[in-house]
């Protein structure tokens, strides 16, 4: 079953777990033949599932689109219908089929920033106050690393190990929930590690007291790391997403220095947005490497060079790179230059549509968050429409 809302003009579909083929979306458009577009709305996420054949697809071997997809592209040809997919990733080789083997009236629309929205308003309501008036420089710190774990996956057990390995396991904070994850781990047992009991099930309970006074100098952020193409034997990772989620933002926002263990060049992808790094303690040379391990070794190599320093002189020699990360960040919150031209081109051309159609995406984010129903956060987001 599709989930998805209909205006004349506009057909927008939302995440839907139940719809896994793009032959839904494909029925969907040829039932519903909006007048003006389609609209594929997960800023959410880095991709959706239903274009994964597609973007799996290895056009070399063979050169034409899949049946699906030949299907799909028809109806959008045949009624005269442009589709357009927005994610909350930035482009990457996981999406260079759309430059080789474009799909004809169809645009994937990259907000590589949508997700900064999301932790920025979800924090402040929480906390009460902007992440500047937050911050503080004089917060005790006597742990080396936070390494917050929710969903296991395989490259954040891979690091848990290491961890334990080189004997920094117990310098830091980890949290880990499945006692029964089947990782052939060598030196870490899998046991539920909490860390102020913190849900992160509920958005809203993502954030807490303790979490914003966490006495430790690095936050060690294990990215959602989506891919399509897995080879366990080599440890090597393609066709790799850049996607920075809440994850990399809350540490932003918090003003922490970050290590993040994601897709190669996910620490170094941030300067686009002019967000720094932090070069002058972290050696970043591991997040241009193609292999996952190597990445691995590359965290646990920085976070070796901290270990017996003093946490509060290295936190004041990168003092000014935080506190710009913190100002930077709450810029493109208020005045965000990176969402796609063409999104604001059609929600301005199609904005009461919009308006009505954003209803549910709206509503789950507030509700989730603990914000007044009437509370539209796509209205904030796109204030220069909506004002």
């Amino acid at each position: 079953m599709i989930n998805y809302r209909f205006q004349k003009n506009v057909l927008l579909i939302n995440p839907s777990p139940e719809s896994r083929s793009i032959s839904d979306i494909t029925n969907l458009i040829d039932k519903v033949r909006p007048e003006s577009h389609t609209i594929i709305w997960q800023p959410w996420e880095e991709s959706d599932s239903r274009f994964e054949e597609y973007l799996k697809h290895d056009y070399k071997e063979t050169p034409n689109h899949p049946s699906n997809i030949f299907e799909f592209e028809n109806i959008l040809l045949k009624h005269n219908i442009k589709c357009y997919l927005l994610v909350g990733s930035d482009y990457s080789n996981a999406y260079s089929n759309i430059k080789t083997n474009p799909i004809k009236n169809f645009e994937v629309l990259f907000w590589p920033t949508a997700l900064l929205h999301y932790t920025y308003y979800g924090m402040t309501n929480f906390y009460g106050n902007k992440p500047s008036e937050l911050f503080s420089q004089y917060r005790p710190i006597d742990k080396l690393y936070l390494n917050l774990n929710n969903h296991d996956r395989y490259h954040r057990g891979m690091l848990m190990d290491m961890l334990c390995k080189f004997d920094l396991f117990k310098d830091g904070i980890n949290t880990w929930n499945n006692e029964n994850y089947s990782f052939n781990f060598r030196y870490f047992k899998p046991q539920k590690l909490t860390f102020d009991n913190l849900s992160f099930n509920a958005p809203q309970k993502v954030f807490s007291e303790k979490l914003l006074n966490a006495p430790n100098l690095i936050d060690v952020v294990t990215e959602t790391s989506p891919i399509l193409h897995f080879n366990p034997e080599y440890l090597e990772l393609n066709k790799e997403y850049i996607f920075h989620t809440e994850k990399t933002f809350r540490s932003i926002l918090f003003g922490k220095p970050f290590l993040v263990l994601g897709n190669k060049g996910q620490n170094l992808n941030l300067t686009k947005y002019g967000i720094a790094v932090f070069d002058r303690i972290f050696n970043y040379q591991y997040d241009k490497s193609n292999s996952f391990y190597e990445r691995c070794l590359g965290i646990i190599d920085n976070l070796y060079e901290f270990r017996d320093k003093n946490f509060g002189e290295v936190r004041d020699m990168v003092i000014n790179s935080s506190i710009h990360n913190i100002d930077r960040a709450t810029s493109i919150v208020y005045n965000d230059e990176y969402i796609p031209s063409q999104l604001k081109m059609i929600i301005e051309e199609n904005k009461e549509e919009y308006k009505f159609l954003l209803r549910d995406f709206d509503s789950s984010y507030a509700g989730s968050f603990g914000f007044d129903d009437k509370w539209r956060l796509t209205e904030r987001v796109f204030k220069e429409i909506y004002q």
